[in-house]
């Protein structure tokens, strides 16, 4: 009825939106880490702290291809790309995937 297709509307932009906030802060930790190289005096939005670091995390050595790749496959891999940008690619198979699915219904 109406009162079921409401909701199915409501859940259906809120997955979207998730997704899409995923994406935003994918892209955010892509700029954080492109200037924290670029200009090592960068300061993110999200250093808390000397601690609490998103600009430290994004740079390490565990920033790029999830910390493993880079040992297993050599740092020049093509796989071996900023976990944000692996974080991009999974909120778009998501949003598919769950127009694709069903969700809607």
């Amino acid at each position: 009825g109406k009162k079921k297709g409401g909701m199915v509307l409501k859940r259906n932009v809120a997955y979207f939106g998730l997704n899409l906030l995923g994406i935003m802060a994918c892209l955010y930790s892509l700029h954080v880490e492109y200037s924290k190289s670029n200009d090592k005096s960068y300061v993110a939005m999200c250093d808390l702290s000397y601690r609490a670091s998103c600009s430290k995390v994004v740079t390490s050595d565990y920033g790029k291809g999830f910390g493993i790749i880079g040992p297993l496959l050599g740092e020049d891999s093509f796989l071996n790309v900023s976990n944000a940008a692996y974080g991009i690619l999974l909120y778009i198979v998501l949003i598919i995937t769950g127009e694709c699915t069903g969700l809607r219904n």
